[in-house]
């Protein structure tokens, strides 16, 4: 486990036991790293694909990179939703107390006395016009806020649960290194079995105890992702008329 502690140890002490232990945990993991029999078990898996050194390495890189974020993104979620929810419910006051500013200055502009600021000599009276357009411009902010926090923007982006995404990155960087995501199942047991099984065992289990008994369905759904990532790079180049 890393160690890991703030660079001033009396704010340390001060923290509770568990609260230190977690915040181990949670750094241990950012950190995480493959024992040396882990990635001996994962080159065995990999050598029938016959990957040169260069290979074998950047797919170590590539692994590697992937559990961390796999980690990062689980650890992050909790944290990540709450403060959406908290920025939707100040975006969303924002919103409704700009709208009834603008209520009460278009009354005052239209049917209230024509007391309001002065306009330039030579220009047609209109009233709390800059204070209305200030009004506008900080309501389509709101707007936009609390459309982008409350899901309704959406441009098609495939999304993935933290582990969807992690099996993807490890399904990725098999096929790129040639293989094949096939998968066979042992006559008179049903266990999967194969190259792709023992690949993403070696992988997956140190990470979270992936068992290759689920990888149908995962690759299934790993390569309707990628259909999904492909239409929607192919409207994205559309959309902003790229040739």
């Amino acid at each position: 486990m890393v160690d890991f502690a703030p660079s001033n140890p009396e704010t340390w002490r001060e923290l509770p036991p568990v609260l230190q232990e977690l915040i181990r945990a949670g750094a241990s993991l950012l950190t995480f790293n493959y024992t040396a029999g882990q990635w001996a078990a994962i080159d065995r898996a990999i050598q029938s694909l016959q990957p040169d050194r260069a290979a074998i390495e950047e797919t170590h890189h590539v692994l590697l990179q992937a559990a961390r974020r796999f980690y990062l993104e689980t650890l992050n979620g909790p944290g990540r939703r709450q403060q959406t929810k908290w920025e939707l419910q100040h975006w969303t006051k924002v919103r409704d107390l700009s709208a009834a500013l603008m209520k009460e200055f278009f009354w005052l502009a239209h049917d209230g006395k024509d007391d309001g600021p002065p306009d330039p000599p030579g220009h047609k009276r209109e009233p709390y016009k800059d204070q209305l357009l200030a009004l506008m411009t900080i309501s389509v902010m709101a707007t936009s806020g609390v459309n982008r926090l409350g899901g309704k923007i959406d441009d098609g982006y495939p999304m993935a649960s933290p582990k969807a995404h992690y099996q993807s990155d490890v399904l990725s960087a098999w096929t790129k290194l040639g293989g094949k995501l096939k998968i066979s199942r042992h006559p008179l047991t049903g266990k999967t079995k194969g190259p792709l099984s023992r690949y993403f065992s070696a992988v997956t289990e140190p990470v979270y105890g992936g068992s290759p008994e689920s990888l149908h369905a995962i690759v299934k759904r790993h390569g309707a992702r990628e259909t999904a990532l492909a239409e929607w790079r192919l409207q994205m180049i559309i959309a902003n008329g790229e040739p």
